[in-house]
């Protein structure tokens, strides 16, 4: 899904050192990583294959991503909802009815929902992002570095007119929790590296750090990323684990099938945002065929667009996560 934010927004936000008010773009320190990096008493070939890895590319680029865009959010998931989409929804279920059929039976989760969530996210895989996963996550640990934040604040007036002190001290602010949460991350990762020490070189997601059809982060993958086939390591480039992955994670976040609340909380887990649970709920209601006299029949036959190809640099995530829990 932010993948195709930044396609859309990226001609408008991208750095530029006069808009900055700086002469000096702030570029990225292995020496304050790696200093972070040991404090958190992560495993030494740990840090050293992550120093041997990291992409220093897009550094600024990831950062007023992450730290800036959110002044400029709009509703930009309820447009998504159109009548390609709702055949692309529909494409999609029938071309993986074996797996809905069961996961939908185990967890109660409609499959038009779980169709139109991987739609929003990455139009069912065809657009998973291109930035190099790990080195999204080292770039955000350096956002509280002094430098960066006053680049970012310097920034501001290409974000919003409300850039007073108020403003750039909420920025200070959140400068601070990316880069706890990007070591969150981090540590999730050297779980990763753990049970696949070449995957992380390889791995390419969003700039949000998110990878696979699902859009999933290293935490959500570790503990929540399920496979179908029990005892497999879930891949999420495959839509049988993208899936199960999905459905277990609406269904640990509170998904219940004849609880119409709880449907809208759990998608908001999800992405926490009130028009992109909206736009799914929407989108899957429009794709789920209508029942007449105990039939169902399509409420209206439209087919999807030609497709355009997707580029064939997808990376196979053959992780080896937490087996599945058994059933209670």
């Amino acid at each position: 899904m932010w993948s195709l934010v930044l396609a859309i927004l990226l001609p408008f936000i991208t750095v530029n050192e006069a808009q900055a008010g700086s002469n000096d773009v702030p570029k990225p320190d292995w020496g304050y990583i790696q200093k972070r990096l040991q404090q958190a008493k992560l495993p030494p070939s740990f840090v050293a294959d992550m120093k041997k890895i990291y992409n220093p590319n897009d550094f600024m680029k990831i950062l007023e991503l992450n730290v800036l865009l959110f002044l400029r959010q709009t509703d930009y998931h309820s447009p998504q909802a159109t009548g390609d989409a709702v055949a692309e929804v529909r494409t999609f279920v029938n071309k993986n009815k074996f797996y809905f059929d069961v996961i939908e039976k185990q967890y109660g989760i409609p499959r038009e929902t779980i169709s139109s969530l991987l739609y929003i996210e990455t139009r069912h895989g065809g657009n998973k992002g291109s930035f190099h996963v790990a080195s999204v996550f080292l770039h955000l640990l350096q956002a509280d570095r002094p430098t960066i934040q006053r680049y970012l604040k310097a920034r501001l007036p290409s974000y919003t007119a409300n850039y007073d002190k108020g403003m750039q001290a909420k920025i200070t602010k959140r400068t601070k929790l990316k880069a706890d949460w990007a070591l969150a991350e981090i540590k999730a990762l050297s779980q990763i590296h753990k049970k696949d020490k070449k995957l992380l070189k390889v791995l390419k997601g969003s700039f949000s750090g998110a990878f696979g059809m699902a859009q999933f982060i290293p935490s959500s993958y570790n503990a929540l990323a399920r496979p179908f086939k029990k005892g497999h390591s879930p891949d999420l480039t495959k839509p049988d684990d993208a899936i199960t992955s999905v459905a277990h994670y609406l269904y640990v976040h509170g998904w219940r099938k004849n609880q119409k609340k709880s449907h809208k909380r759990a998608l908001m887990r999800y992405n926490n945002s009130e028009d992109y649970a909206e736009a799914i709920l929407g989108l899957s209601k429009r794709a789920t065929p209508l029942k007449v006299a105990g039939r169902q029949v399509q409420a209206v036959n439209l087919k999807p667009k030609t497709p355009k190809p997707v580029p064939k640099n997808s990376v196979s995530l053959k992780l080896i996560s937490n087996k599945p829990k058994k059933k209670r």
